[in-house]
């Protein structure tokens, strides 16, 4: 059984336990985890009956009738709803406290994780997808910067900090 109510990529950020914790953890924890919930795909929208309910200052999402015995809900080190933006994703993941990690010599990593169309290549990538001769997707790296996501973001603000 598979409720429809979206997609959702988790993205767990980790790095060396040496590293300073997550600001917003509350623990020594070496590992954070972001959850962005996508908006539904028109395909998706109809006939759809699961709730999904995101409440980015507790962190948490849920899902069933609220209040009720069916009602779950998950908490997560940051929540990104269908509203944010590639450079909200970006500041709620402290991808720039990563970055800055790195270049003090720790270790760290982000990696997506989720069911297929759920926006892990958006998240991580955000370039645009053209076909070529062949139908094989190549990435348009002429994307729109504000499309762009965690990995080009990362990689300028890595560059910009070895300046």
């Amino acid at each position: 059984w598979q409720p429809v109510w979206g997609g959702a990529t988790v993205l767990p950020w980790l790095n060396s336990p040496m590293a300073t914790p997550p600001r917003n953890a509350g623990s020594s924890s070496a590992v954070r985890v972001l959850v962005r919930c996508r908006p539904l795909l028109p395909r998706e929208a109809s006939g759809v009956t699961a709730t999904l309910r995101i409440d980015r200052t507790a962190c948490t999402v849920g899902m069933g009738a609220p209040g009720s015995s069916s009602e779950t809900r998950f908490r997560f080190d940051g929540v990104a709803d269908p509203a944010c933006d590639q450079a909200d994703v970006y500041a709620i993941g402290g991808v720039s406290e990563l970055v800055a990690s790195t270049v003090s010599g720790y270790h760290a990593t982000i990696f997506a994780y989720g069911q297929t169309a759920s926006g892990k290549t958006f998240t991580m990538e955000g370039f645009e997808y053209q076909s070529d001769r062949a139908n094989r997707p190549v990435a348009n790296l002429q994307t729109d910067a504000a499309k762009l996501g965690l990995i080009p973001r990362a990689i300028h603000e890595l560059f910009s900090c070895a300046a």
